[in-house]
């Protein structure tokens, strides 16, 4: 588990977390994200946890959580989000809690 709770990260560059493929947890909680870009958690392929609670998200790309395959828990409460585009949550076949 990666614990990177009240940081002020403000952003996450495409492939961020790139090479941590087995990561079983990612908690960003209470930083200020305020976009997440297309692929941001790109490679993260066994992750099922992925705590955005109390960012300052505003707008989630369409693909920012493409290859997610095993998240089964995304938390994304206490954000500023104005909308959600229909694909930001397709292939997430096995999320289970949102």
């Amino acid at each position: 588990m990666l614990i990177l709770s009240h940081n002020d990260i403000t952003t996450l560059a495409k492939g961020a977390f790139q090479g941590l493929r087995n990561l079983r947890g990612l908690i960003l909680e209470g930083n200020q994200i305020k976009i997440l870009h297309p692929l941001a958690f790109h490679g993260l392929r066994a992750l099922p946890t992925l705590d955005l609670n109390n960012q300052k998200l505003e707008h989630v790309a369409p693909r920012a959580f493409y290859g997610l395959r095993s998240l089964t828990m995304l938390f994304i409460s206490g954000n500023q989000l104005k909308s959600l585009d229909d694909a930001v949550f397709s292939g997430l076949k096995e999320l289970q809690i949102l």
